[in-house]
């Protein structure tokens, strides 16, 4: 039974269902007779792990707001960053490049929401623009994907995250990164 009952902490921790079961696997080596001997065992066990990691809204929501916390804090770091190049003027050049690394970032992010609600009013797609002026979109993609918020019209909040999050870091995150370690 504690055997067992531990395959959920290994889900917990890890974002594959395999890569779970193996964790498992070798933390536990009286399992190795079963991997070996019953025939299926492991694909049955990715697929109780897959079960486990759809349905853990706590291993989800702990990934998510965590993910937001550390993205809204970038954004501060980097107007925080952005402020002190401008205070000395031999940065100014680097200065200029990260503030336009963020707002190619944020510009991306605009298409998403162009994009992303088409078929909405003007009303919610200044909402969500308005969200990403504020910094707050980390935080509301982190509420939409732990709730599952569910729309029709539009792609699902996990999609959007990863979408916001490929911009962010395509335009942003990585070349300001080796930008910051040049200076």
């Amino acid at each position: 039974m504690k055997v067992g009952r531990s395959m959920s902490t290994f889900v917990r921790y890890t974002t594959q269902p395999a890569m779970a079961v193996d964790e498992w696997r070798r933390h536990y080596t009286q399992l190795e007779v079963l991997f070996v001997e019953v025939e299926h065992f492991e694909e049955f066990m990715i697929v109780i792990a897959t079960y486990v990691l759809k349905n853990n809204k706590a291993g989800m929501v702990m990934r998510v707001s965590l993910g937001a916390f550390l993205s809204t804090s970038d954004r501060a770091t980097d107007i925080f960053v952005i402020s002190n190049y401008y205070k000395n003027t031999e940065l100014h050049g680097q200065a200029n490049a990260l503030l336009l690394m963020v707002s190619l970032s944020m510009f991306g992010q605009f298409c998403t929401v162009f994009l992303n609600y088409n078929k909405k009013s003007w009303c919610v797609k200044l909402r969500e623009v308005l969200i990403y002026l504020l910094f707050l979109r980390p935080a509301v993609d982190a509420y939409r994907v732990s709730t599952n918020h569910e729309d029709g019209e539009t792609l699902p909040p996990l999609h959007e995250m990863v979408m916001n999050k490929g911009c962010e870091l395509a335009c942003e995150s990585i070349p300001g990164c080796v930008l910051q370690l040049y200076v």
